[in-house]
C-alpha cells in the first residue's frame, strides 16, 4: 500500500492491543466500513504455508475471529502478527509482534481518526516514513 505516513504506536502491553482490537470494529462500522480481510503473520501457530493469507471477514465477526484465534495461539498479542485490511478508503491495520500497533493508510482523514482513536485509548502514536 503505497502513500502517506505510516502511523505507528509506542510499545504496547499485550492488554492495550486487545483493548484497541476490541474497539475496532466499532471504530471500522462508523466509518461505513462492513467487510474486512484478516491474516495472520509472524509468530503465528499457523504453518508457514497459511501465513499472510487473507481471509474475508465481516467488520461485526472480528471480535469473534480474534477470540477463536487467540483461543488456538494463532494469535497472542504482542507475540503475533494479526493484519485487518479494509478498501475504500484502503487501510492496512497490523497488531504486531513487536508489540505495537500500526496503520498504512493513504487517506489523511482515515489516518488522523485513527491517530485520535488510539489516543483515546491512552496510546501514544508516531509517523514513520513509508
Amino acid at each position: 500500500m503505497a502513500g502517506g505516513p505510516a502511523l505507528i504506536s509506542k510499545i504496547v502491553p499485550a492488554a492495550e492491543i486487545l483493548r484497541a482490537l476490541e474497539e475496532l470494529p466499532d471504530f471500522l462500522a462508523a466509518r461505513g466500513y462492513t467487510e474486512c480481510s484478516v491474516m495472520h503473520g509472524w509468530g503465528s501457530a499457523q504453518p508457514v504455508d497459511a501465513l499472510w493469507k487473507q481471509t474475508g471477514i465481516v467488520v461485526q465477526a472480528l471480535l469473534e475471529f480474534v477470540a477463536a484465534a487467540r483461543e488456538r495461539r494463532d494469535f497472542v498479542a504482542g507475540e503475533s502478527d494479526l493484519y485487518v485490511d479494509v478498501v475504500e478508503p484502503a487501510a492496512q491495520f497490523l497488531f504486531c509482534h513487536e508489540s505495537d500497533i500500526h496503520l498504512k493508510c493513504e487517506d489523511p482523514e482515515l489516518r488522523e481518526a485513527f491517530r485520535g482513536f488510539l489516543e483515546k485509548l491512552g496510546i501514544a502514536v508516531s509517523y514513520a516514513s513509508t
